[in-house]
């Protein structure tokens, strides 16, 4: 307490893009008593600071952007051979660069970032430079890393009957069914608009009783323990599970939308493909994120309580979204995005994405956004 009195304990809190609850309190904690005197260091997503802006009580706060990693940064975390291999040799590409050189600059972008960095490098790692031969994206880098992550902790499965959960005695056959399983509790995370990674109380034991997941599931995932895709918690007497990173959540919850599954027709001869996620709820939750004021122009209320209903907070989930979809979904998901307001997302998966979309709608998302 004399620490504090004297202001040298420094708070560092992670993650308050994950945070929902007691934002109040929290700001009410940093600005009394003793702990106003300490240096407080919160981290999040940009869109943190005026999304959760009752933690800002203390009137001196001053806001930092940590920028890409830069080149020399890149080397550094890669060393020099594998450096050499994965960074662009030049500035820009022209008609003389090859193609190992147009594939360098197609990782440029996700080698600034931190985590994807690290995607990368386990990936070349463990698979060498054939592992990256087709990550043209950051779509295509979680497909791949995802893959290995799930696959790493198949691998560590010694009962034969928790394999046999997964529906496939091999890992090929048990991976969709994996994936489904994920996809299906993000899913029922982002469409309560929760990012906070975490499924537990009444909507994980829900979870629980779906008849395609269960105990049994839930027990399976918990020996994968899917190394940086999912974990299970158990504090406060309460039990869920937990995405390690609020992106993973993004990736699996966007798969889960543009997921089908065969069934029986009875007036075909033939299997029909189904969607996961019936087409009137996805448009009912694409509405839902973009209802921003009421038909006299006022804001909605949700809108100063419910902060995961605010457009910026969907940004990356509707990449990923639109990355999963088929070509005519995609176009049609991008033409939806564009009636509600929103060609931000449409134009940030085709510039950092290098999601293709029609010329029409390239042409209307690129005019709205920037006039040109």
């Amino acid at each position: 307490r004399w620490m504090a009195r004297t202001g040298r304990v420094v708070f560092l809190m992670d993650a308050l893009d994950q945070t929902s609850e007691k934002l109040q309190s929290l700001g009410e904690f940093l600005f009394r008593g003793e702990v106003r005197r300490c240096p407080v260091i919160l981290t999040g997503r940009p869109e943190s600071e005026s999304g959760r802006s009752e933690v800002f009580r203390k009137p001196d706060w001053r806001t930092f952007r940590l920028k890409p990693f830069d080149r020399d940064r890149q080397t550094e975390y890669l060393g020099g051979a594998l450096a050499e291999q994965l960074m662009p040799k030049s500035d820009a590409i022209n008609w003389q660069s090859d193609d190992d050189e147009l594939r360098r600059h197609q990782w440029a972008e996700l080698l600034d970032t931190p985590l994807l960095l690290h995607l990368i490098k386990e990936l070349f790692l463990h698979d060498g430079a054939e592992g990256l031969q087709h990550i043209h994206s950051r779509k295509d880098l979680y497909d791949r890393a995802t893959r290995r992550l799930i696959e790493k902790g198949w691998n560590t499965i010694e009962e034969m009957r928790l394999k046999h959960v997964f529906k496939g005695d091999t890992f090929d056959e048990a991976l969709s069914t994996i994936r489904e399983w994920l996809g299906k509790s993000a899913f029922r995370m982002i469409a309560k608009h929760d990012f906070t990674n975490k499924l537990t109380g009444d909507r994980y034991r829900g979870l629980l009783k779906d008849q395609a997941f269960g105990a049994d599931v839930a027990e399976a995932l918990k020996q994968v323990d899917l190394i940086c895709a999912l974990q299970f918690v158990e504090t406060d007497e309460r039990e869920g599970l937990a995405f390690r990173h609020r992106s993973f959540m993004e990736y699996f919850a966007a798969w889960y939308l543009t997921a089908t599954t065969t069934e029986e027709s009875d007036e075909l001869d033939d299997d029909i493909e189904v969607p996961l996620v019936r087409p009137e709820i996805q448009t009912k939750l694409l509405n839902r994120i973009h209802e921003t004021v009421d038909e006299y122009g006022h804001w909605h209320p949700h809108l100063t309580t419910d902060r995961a209903d605010r457009p910026a907070e969907w940004m990356d989930t509707l990449r990923f979204w639109l990355a999963h979809a088929n070509e005519s979904e995609r176009d049609s998901l991008a033409i939806q995005l564009i009636e509600l307001g929103n060609p931000y997302a449409v134009y940030h998966a085709m510039r950092r994405d290098r999601t293709p979309f029609r010329n029409d709608v390239q042409a209307a998302a690129c005019w709205l956004v920037h006039r040109d």
